[in-house]
């Protein structure tokens, strides 16, 4: 009886028997029904997020408009992913998870090209989930609010304010005005490893031994603007270091 039913690899037999003509002919009916469970290898995604202020425009524009915004198109793509490979399609549990991380924003120390530590629109809002309503709920509590010049910008959900660290403001203590590939991989890496960690201490095995594979899937709606402590723009084409589109 091990593994239990429905977990991977595990069996499930049901035996019927009727014997309404046994007495008369010594014949019974006997119905064995078998089902078992594949053991596919689980699946761990990564989403890696851009929540730059260009996340807040129209597709196509470059226009604020946050009801219509591209974040809205991801969260809506999201969202369908996680209906669909965290769903129960063949009457077992998918054994998959999804984590989320975002990734923007620009120190004013990157401004003088000395790297440091990345800002708050880099953080990672949930670890190795299987819960679709966690995933979904998680994604759309993005939330722009555009006001004036300044694109504010919050995590949970809340009507961001002035009060809240804005995109597009270089005076702001943090800036999320900005798509930054270094920030993307650096917080990549560490859901990765808290993945690794989370799986051992739960199961005490390896996290490559376990079979399982992790797969990173970044959105994001153009090339880098700032990399390796660089901010870029067309008044700064002398500082933009190579490689960089």
């Amino acid at each position: 009886n091990y593994p239990e039913y429905p977990n991977k690899g595990s069996v499930s037999i049901d035996k019927t028997a009727s014997g309404s003509h046994f007495k008369d002919t010594g014949v019974a009916d006997v119905e064995l029904k078998v089902k078992g469970v594949p053991t596919t290898s689980p699946i761990d995604v990564v989403f890696v997020t851009d929540v730059s202020n260009s996340m807040a425009w129209k597709a196509g524009t470059t226009t604020f408009d946050t009801e219509n915004s591209k974040m809205k198109d991801l969260q809506a793509a999201v969202a369908g992913f996680a209906n669909s490979y965290l769903s129960d399609t063949t009457g077992i549990l998918s054994n998959n998870t999804i984590s989320l991380a975002t990734f923007g924003g620009l120190d004013k120390d990157h401004l003088s090209g000395t790297l440091d530590t990345y800002t708050d629109a880099t953080r990672t809002l949930l670890v190795g989930s299987d819960s679709k309503t966690d995933v979904i709920n998680k994604i759309n509590d993005i939330t722009y609010t555009v006001s004036s010049s300044s694109v504010y910008l919050t995590f949970d959900g809340s009507t961001p304010t002035g009060d809240d660290v804005t995109a597009g403001n270089t005076t702001a203590d943090t800036n999320y005005g900005n798509t930054n590939y270094d920030y993307a991989f650096m917080e990549t890496a560490d859901v990765i490893s808290t993945l690794k960690s989370n799986y051992y201490s739960r199961t005490g095995i390896s996290y490559d031994d376990s079979g399982r594979k992790i797969y990173v899937i970044m959105l994001t709606d153009g090339a880098p603007t700032n990399y390796e402590g660089y901010y870029y723009n067309s008044r700064m084409s002398s500082t933009r270091p190579d490689g960089m589109a």
